[in-house]
């Protein structure tokens, strides 16, 4: 829901992760997500696992892949709000971009949220992220109910 409304006012979304991208690639797809960026695996000729492919998204350095996508889109840093639940997203704050922490994972990521300056939205509920988005505007009623 809250991914279709933020598409709807014409907003890119992506997923940038330093997770594994078979599994972040199934819930971006689910989320139908604009795109996304994740670390994978190293294949041999015959299907088997060789090892971790080369890292593209390190965890403490996810604005670089942030400033990738800005480039490849087209956007400016004051545009981008990045959303994340550990204190390693913040990385993915760059220079003139927003960052709201969401439903933080450990105490250690509230702590350098609040450190940062960060909105920090504790409940679970995406939509909750909204009025940090849209300057205190609420959620748009999608008529569908909950």
């Amino acid at each position: 829901e809250m991914v279709r409304a933020l598409q709807s006012r014409m907003v890119f979304v992506a997923i940038v992760s330093a997770g594994v991208d078979v599994f972040v690639g199934t819930i971006a797809d689910m989320l139908k997500v604009d795109d996304w960026a994740a670390n994978g695996f190293d294949w041999d000729e015959e299907g088997m696992l060789r090892g971790p492919a080369p890292t593209q998204v390190n965890s403490h350095e996810k604005g670089l892949m942030v400033e990738k996508l800005a480039r490849i889109k087209g956007l400016e840093p004051e545009s981008i709000v990045s959303v994340g639940d550990s204190s390693t997203d913040l990385s993915m704050m760059i220079p003139g971009s927003g960052f709201i922490g969401f439903n933080p994972a450990r105490q250690r990521a509230v702590d350098a949220f609040e450190a940062a300056g960060v909105p920090v939205v504790l409940e679970k509920d995406l939509r909750a992220l909204w009025p940090h988005i849209f300057d205190g505007e609420e959620f748009p009623d999608s008529g569908e109910g909950d």
